[in-house]
């Protein structure tokens, strides 16, 4: 059962917005769904991977960021993509 919710949105936004949905074949509800679905999905706790002692001897080898060592997930990735795509001009 889907519920209807009241947005107050710039009329510049909706209109790109309805452009944007006829040009994916979609609507404006969909979009909106969708983005709200992916932003407001809990966090799965991280499981514990094992690393092989052939992975744990290149460990070092190649500089990452030190801030998505051990909190990477490709899912925050994603939503920094919707929210620069839909949120920002």
């Amino acid at each position: 059962m889907k519920t209807k919710l009241t947005l107050t949105i710039d009329p510049e936004v909706v209109a790109r917005a309805k452009e944007e949905a006829q040009r994916r074949g979609t609507s404006v509800s969909d979009m909106v769904e969708t983005y709200l679905a992916v932003v407001s999905k809990p966090d799965e706790p991280k499981k514990a991977v094992e690393i092989s002692p052939r992975v744990q001897a290149l460990m070092g080898a190649i500089k990452a960021d030190p801030q998505k060592t051990d909190t990477y997930d490709p899912r925050d990735e994603y939503r920094e993509f919707l929210e620069r795509k839909y949120l920002h001009d």
